[in-house]
């Protein structure tokens, strides 16, 4: 199924990823495996065995280790299989599944297309250990892999912003919502807010603040009833989403242009 993906990483030989390229490679892989629409939560089970992957829960692994991935060498001897990734039996399931999809993005970014990698004999290992797994440009590389492949930020954007209409602005329902639904631990899902949503807002309110005039001037009824009207029509014309989005950062602006100005 992946087979032309895998061919193209190995065509790059590259092992220097931006995050967009990183979300990119996700996005792919969504795409691949359901080209119709975006759905929740990611196969991401299925997605690893269409890989070659054979997944063990072992209870073994030490108590600061969450997971393993395993390509080459001696794996075939060890498990019989010569891709593997192991997950800490006693993990949450949700988090589970957040540790296959970062094991799945080393094989992906630090594997595939690295020529020391070229001879399938080579031994290649990654380990997921809790306390300090994001102290290398690689591991935040897999996080961000794994964050956009269980909660894609179309679609996180669109659920988010969705509850918090719903709930009126309560964010642990949103985030429980959240979690739930993408089938990720509520830490992920805060982890995933700043990333997507309040990253979005900082950018926009820098623009507002830098192209801002400064002094408004007074609008007509005419102009205003135009304007009425062409955000009614942008709103039925099935981008409700975006118009959302509009809304919630428009008063995020206001709310912290009157807080730090």
């Amino acid at each position: 199924m992946y087979e032309n993906l895998i061919q193209d990483l190995k065509r790059e030989q590259q092992t220097n990823y931006t995050i967009p390229e990183v979300e990119h490679l996700a996005d792919s892989i969504l795409v691949t495996n359901n080209p119709s629409e975006l759905v929740a939560p990611t196969p991401i089970i299925k997605i690893a065995s269409d890989f070659g992957f054979k997944i063990f829960k072992l209870t073994n692994l030490g108590e600061e280790v969450s997971g393993n991935i395993y390509v080459g060498g001696t794996t075939k001897k060890v498990f019989q299989h010569d891709k593997v990734i192991v997950v800490q039996d006693k993990e949450d399931y949700y988090h589970q599944r957040f540790i296959i999809a970062h094991e799945l993005g080393h094989y992906l970014l630090d594997y595939i297309g690295n020529p020391i990698f070229e001879n399938p004999k080579k031994f290649f290992s990654k380990t997921y250990i809790k306390a300090d797994h994001q102290d290398s440009s690689e591991e935040v590389l897999a996080d961000r892999f794994a964050a956009e492949l269980l909660m894609p930020a179309r679609l996180f954007m669109q659920k988010y912003l969705n509850i918090m209409d719903y709930s009126q602005n309560n964010i642990e329902y949103t985030i429980a919502y959240l979690s739930t639904y993408f089938e990720v631990k509520k830490g992920s899902i805060r982890k995933r807010i700043k990333e997507v949503i309040e990253a979005k807002a900082t950018s926009h309110l820098i623009i507002n603040l830098l192209t801002a005039p400064t002094r408004k001037k007074k609008k007509s009824k005419i102009t205003y009833c135009k304007q009425k009207r062409k955000r009614k029509t942008y709103h039925k014309s099935g981008r409700g989403t975006e118009y959302k989005l509009y809304r919630f950062l428009y008063s995020s602006c206001k709310y912290i242009y009157s807080t730090v100005c």
